[in-house]
């Protein structure tokens, strides 16, 4: 019967949707039916209308990409509004001589006494012993020197083991006293060699337990352990050693510079050059008395490696410091490079304390003035090569290449901040 869905009419709309015909092309197969009424009809079984209406597939919208001179211009110009990327992720410290933090709105060193495996009276315990262990050995060798009773008991290492006592402290020392303290084990082990040849078994056994006693006791400080690990897995090479105390010294004298005074605490500067002293080539003149910044022999790859990283941990605060005025930009929603002192401004007021996160410091104690100055440092390291740069931004760069492994991490957030 025409226009009467019957069973047999039903089926057969089914097997002809399947097959994808239209609903008009249905319409006229059944007969006396409607395409509306094929599509009303599909539509109470439940079948499926998407291939009825075909989604059309457009190709991706290509655009042409914007050079960060352009992008920087309509910004300006406030013709378009740009979210910049995320910035790039400053590494985390490294157990070194100098992980610095922000005190008083400036970057300088903990001052708290590093953390021991002891408890406070153990470990004073322990130091005091072994203070008064070196001590002993210094007055008997020197006793022994003078006495004619053995020649070849070198005077430099009295002196060495007598400055050594002295600067052996009775309580927990700060990271940077302990790092100084730690790196004179290496002279000590070097020069072990030769006390086994020349010297006498009773003094030599007195000495190699001195070495060993002063071992046990640095190793009651994490720090110290995880430092000796991590120095011992990142070797430098021949010529990162020989250039490490160069750039140290240049990299020094720039913290000390005028401007950087205002943002960096001396003692910084003070704990590179002290570093720096220990990396001598040796005494070549056996008359020669030893003082605290000289060696018995050439300095260590993991004394040349705590310069390096100490050096690097300054830059990453810098760094630190640096996005964190171009993370205000980014909250801002804005790139322009007249509202950076405001933005800035703006946002220190209720800087959050995760800013600093790698020196553990609160973030309000970073003032705007420090915000700027870091940002500077960073973006003119990016002009090497384009402009004269001189002071801190071109010791960086010249850090950067001489030490890729260490300080590749500057690279692209130098690229970034470009862009403010």
């Amino acid at each position: 019967m025409a226009g009467k869905w019957t069973d047999e009419r039903t089926e057969q709309l089914k097997k002809l949707w399947a097959g994808g015909l239209s609903a008009s092309q249905i319409a006229a197969e059944l007969g006396g039916i409607t395409r509306n009424a094929v599509i009303a009809k599909a539509a109470r079984l439940g079948l499926s209308p998407d291939r009825l209406i075909p989604r059309p597939v457009y190709p991706p919208r290509k655009r042409r990409p914007l050079t960060p001179p352009i992008l920087n211009s309509l910004v300006e110009n406030s013709l378009i509004q740009r979210r910049p990327e995320p910035p790039p992720v400053v590494p985390t410290l490294k157990p070194a001589a100098i992980e610095p933090m922000i005190r008083k709105g400036k970057i300088t060193l903990p001052n708290q006494s590093v953390k021991s495996d002891l408890d406070e009276r153990t470990i004073q315990a322990a130091l005091r012993a072994l203070r008064q262990q070196v001590k002993e050995l210094a007055d008997d060798l020197a006793h022994a020197a003078n006495a004619d009773h053995s020649q070849n008991i070198d005077k430099r290492v009295v002196s060495f083991l007598q400055n050594l006592s002295n600067r052996i402290p009775t309580r927990r020392p700060t990271q940077e006293a302990l790092f100084l303290l730690g790196h004179e084990q290496e002279t000590l082990e070097t020069y072990a060699a030769t006390v086994n040849e020349e010297w006498p078994p009773l003094l030599s056994g007195r000495y190699l337990s001195v070495t060993r006693a002063f071992d046990r006791t640095l190793r009651q400080f994490p720090k110290w352990r995880l430092f000796k690990r991590n120095a011992g897995n990142d070797r430098l090479t021949t010529e990162q050693r020989e250039r490490a105390p160069e750039l140290a010294a240049e990299f020094s004298f720039a913290l000390g510079e005028k401007e950087a005074q205002e943002q960096i605490d001396h003692k910084l500067p003070e704990t590179i050059d002290a570093l720096r002293g220990r990396l001598s080539y040796g005494i070549t003149n056996p008359d020669q008395q030893m003082t605290d910044s000289d060696e018995i022999t050439e300095g260590s790859n993991a004394l040349a490696e705590d310069l390096i990283t100490s050096i690097d941990n300054i830059v990453k605060l810098i760094a630190d410091i640096a996005l964190a005025g171009a993370r205000a930009l980014v909250e801002a929603g804005v790139g322009s490079s007249k509202l950076v002192k405001d933005a800035a401004s703006a946002f220190w007021k209720t800087a959050r304390p995760s800013i600093i996160d790698s020196a553990g410091a609160a973030g309000k104690t970073v003032g705007p003035k420090l915000v700027l100055w870091c940002k500077r440092i960073l973006v003119g390291a990016t002009t090497i090569g384009v402009a004269k740069v001189a002071g801190l931004s071109a010791v960086i760069a010249r850090l950067i290449v001489a030490f890729p492994d260490t300080f590749g991490w500057v690279t692209p957030i130098l690229r970034f901040l470009q862009l403010f």
